[in-house]
């Protein structure tokens, strides 16, 4: 079993904002849902990363040859698949912010308390 960590709020909110969508969530205990914002982010960069290459493997075929590639997928799918990784790893990213800042919310609960 993984020990929590005591994390400050900065330093929850940079890993889950600057560094991976939910790798500060998944170091503070809530594990599930870190590797959910973790899972989110990483098959939107995925998604986007193939869109990326399917569209520059159209572009240079396009140059070279003057006709689309027959293995790339057609133009009107690249864009709808773009903006639908670029979505996921959006929605991951809000859920991590969300999440940081949840946890400071409840640690200045739990400093009130004290």
């Amino acid at each position: 079993m993984l020990p929590t960590l005591q994390l400050s709020f900065r330093n929850v909110l940079l890993l889950n904002i600057a560094a991976t969508p939910g790798l500060g969530t998944f170091l503070i205990g809530r594990r599930f849902m870190g590797a959910l914002q973790m899972s989110a982010a990483y098959a939107g960069a995925i998604w986007v990363i193939l869109w990326l290459v399917g569209w520059m493997w159209n572009q240079i075929h396009l140059a070279l040859l003057g006709l689309p590639s027959s293995i790339s997928p057609p133009p009107s799918i690249l864009p709808a698949s773009g903006w639908a990784g670029l979505l996921l790893f959006g929605a991951a990213w809000l859920s991590s912010l969300g999440s940081a800042l949840a946890y400071r919310s409840r640690a200045q609960t739990q400093q009130a308390e004290a």
